[in-house]
């Protein structure tokens, strides 16, 4: 009778661990499927030996990979790492024992995929990858069978979900596509979407998010549209099922986070400006409703950075700056982690940056301390040695070499910028999303000393740097047309460079392709008066390169400049560009 009472209470806690787990997640609480994990394994760990079975080792391991889940969603790494190897390694030995029972086989799948979750928040992408393609290989033969289980195929969903979402860090977004549309299939199989199973609906509306970051990088902005309109389509529908399902929520979120990069590249920017505020006020009512989600607060500044780039190009510096400071007030808001640190160390970054174009020195100035202080607090708390945390021990001093030159003190940002640049160049990127980050460190940099330069009339060395861009930039080719238009912009200031050592051919051979990029973009510019300044950009460029009639490159790009906004227009960048056109205008009529 004992045995039989034992039996009956741990299928109570396998329940709790799995059917109620499907409950509690749409509401946010993962905090009580942690403290239930918890209990359940102080309850394992403290029968008997007599008294353990092979089931009850199981139970135990599925109890410890819900709980390492938990631990991950709330940055404790290290934690569940720990946890997750456990689990992973007594549900793989059962496995490899002959045990090829379903709920095994489904607790090794999710094992794995929560492995690879916590090798990636540690910024081990390709690690991770290789980690979720066991768990994929592990499931995906009971899923595909004929007699699939609904719970065999959701679980082999998931691992897909998350391969698409590892395949795109790894720069593979043709294959992410690919993944993800299997994972499509197998979610519509379970109920045709007919709403009678939320999860794999709500899942359904998770994969279409990820799907659509993929699209947009791979610069296919129509069918990542298609894919978008599709995917907050069924979010939609689950949450008018179920209002405040959360995975509904996080796919509404995720969705619209990279069609605001898209709407920004096309220069829709009213139309993305309103797009970031769904995505703000979704992230907001996720982490309102389960605020020990580390990784939604992290998405949730990630917004404010998308955000942050509409209203840049829009041209409005002071609402920018305000809302850069409003996405800085997060830091006193959510539990502390190194992804939301890192994310709002960058919008520190950026309104140091933005002050110091402004003309205020003392808010530019605080605005790097705190990006300094976010900074330093990453690091330490990063696993020594990984890329994240030599990555933001150089961070601070590269701001400020960027700083130092936005304030007008070219020369101390040569001097701290050359003293910075090895440490840049040092950095070790094992993968693609590591060496990716790295080369963007490396061409802003570089940018901020050769713009430093140039202006100390060191047009060698201006070119030196220039000529270093162009070669990373082989390595790292635009992936979107954000990063085509950024890509642009530093061939036209390589031209301007090379110019001005006499080699105007190859200045000419620079600047061609940028301004045929812009002249193509500006008459599809609906309101983006920052294309605007990269038409003048190039124009200048072009007339100083001795490409085309310099006489009407240069007023048409003068014309240009007298359109932005006047809030825009008081910028110290654009003053700067607007009295380059004038001074090569008066050089011509001398």
């Amino acid at each position: 009778m004992a045995e039989a009472a034992r039996g009956e209470s741990e299928k109570l806690v396998v329940y709790l661990l799995d059917d109620f787990y499907q409950e509690l997640a749409p509401v946010g609480r993962l905090d009580i499927v942690g403290a239930l994990a918890k209990r359940a394994l102080d309850y394992y760990n403290g029968l008997p030996e007599p008294l353990r079975t092979a089931q009850t080792e199981r139970n135990r391991a599925l109890a410890l990979v819900r709980y390492g889940a938990v631990l991950r969603t709330q940055e404790r790494l290290a934690e569940g790492t720990k946890v997750i190897d456990e689990a992973v390694k007594v549900l793989g030995t059962m496995r490899d024992q002959g045990d090829q029972s379903e709920a095994t086989t489904i607790g090794l799948a999710l094992g794995l995929s929560t492995q690879a979750r916590l090798a990636s928040s540690s910024g081990e992408n390709a690690d991770a990858m290789a980690i979720n393609t066991r768990a994929v290989d592990a499931i995906k033969p009971r899923a595909i069978a004929p007699d699939a289980t609904v719970a065999a195929r959701r679980t082999y969903a998931e691992t897909l979900n998350y391969q698409g979402f590892l395949l795109g860090r790894n720069d593979r977004n043709e294959d992410a596509v690919a993944t993800l549309d299997e994972a499509r299939k197998i979610l519509a199989s379970i109920d045709g979407l007919r709403m009678e199973d939320l999860s794999a609906a709500a899942l359904y509306a998770e994969v279409a998010s990820w799907q659509v970051q993929s699209l947009v990088l791979l610069d296919r902005g129509d069918e990542a549209k298609r894919a978008g309109k599709e995917g907050l389509a069924v979010a939609a529908k689950v949450l008018e099922k179920r209002p405040g399902h959360m995975q509904a929520l996080r796919a509404q979120a995720l969705t619209t986070s990279p069609l605001v990069s898209l709407l920004t590249n096309e220069m829709h920017l009213a139309e993305a400006l309103a797009l970031s505020d769904t995505t703000l006020q979704a992230w907001r009512e996720f982490v309102r409703m389960d605020p020990g989600n580390t990784i939604s607060w992290g998405n949730l500044a990630v917004g404010y950075f998308n955000r942050n780039a509409v209203l840049d190009a829009m041209g409005h510096p002071a609402v920018t700056a305000a809302d850069l400071r409003g996405a800085l007030e997060l830091d006193a808001q959510a539990p502390p982690t190194v992804q939301l640190r890192r994310t709002l160390s960058s919008l520190a970054g950026r309104l140091a940056m933005l002050e110091a174009d402004r003309g205020n020195r003392k808010a530019s100035d605080e605005a790097l301390a705190t990006s300094r202080r976010l900074s330093d607090w990453t690091v330490a708390n990063s696993r020594a040695g990984s890329f994240g945390a030599a990555a933001f021990a150089v961070a601070p001093d590269v701001w400020r070499t960027a700083v130092l030159h936005t304030q007008g003190d070219d020369a101390r940002a040569l001097e701290l910028g050359r003293s910075v640049l090895p440490r840049v160049e040092q950095l070790s990127a094992p993968d693609a999303e590591q060496r990716r980050l790295k080369d963007i460190f490396l061409r802003f940099h570089l940018r901020a000393m050769a713009e430093a330069a140039y202006l100390q009339n060191d047009y060698a060395t201006a070119d030196r740097y220039m000529t270093r861009i162009m070669e990373v930039r082989k390595e790292d080719r635009p992936r979107d047309m954000g990063e085509r238009r950024e890509a642009a912009m530093e061939r036209a200031f390589a031209a301007l460079a090379r110019a001005r050592v006499n080699r105007p051919e190859e200045a000419q051979t620079l600047v061609a392709p940028a301004l045929t990029l812009e002249r193509e973009l500006a008459p599809r510019n609906v309101d983006d008066p920052s294309q605007r300044l990269e038409l003048a950009t190039a124009l200048l460029a072009a007339a100083v390169a001795g490409l085309g009639d310099p006489g009407k490159q240069l007023a048409e790009a003068a014309a240009l400049v007298d359109q932005v906004p006047p809030e825009m227009k008081q910028l110290g960048s654009v003053r700067l560009l607007r009295d380059r056109i004038a001074e090569e205008r008066k050089s011509l009529r001398k």
